[in-house]
């Protein structure tokens, strides 16, 4: 009988990446053609956003905050739109 020991996926506390897109308020106002391109080029790029506590999703959208999951798609993200 074949015993595979280690899980396809490991599950462990994943430290976010963040990226705020807008201050909360008092805001200045949003770009919304600006937000519209970014979540366009996260989803492109990463996939659909997933909710937080996926473990399997590579970012999230929080309100005004995106959230990557590796540090190098936060790298990625970084040079592109900052």
């Amino acid at each position: 009988m074949y015993n595979n020991t280690n899980p396809k996926y490991q599950i462990r506390h994943v430290k976010w990446y963040e990226y705020e897109m807008w201050e909360p308020y008092p805001a200045r106002p949003v770009n919304q053609d600006r937000v519209k391109a970014i979540l366009d080029w996260c989803t492109e790029q990463f996939g659909s956003a997933n909710a937080i506590t996926d473990v399997l999703a590579r970012w999230s959208l929080d309100y005004s905050i995106l959230r990557f999951r590796d540090e190098k798609d936060y790298i990625f993200f970084m040079l592109k739109w900052s």
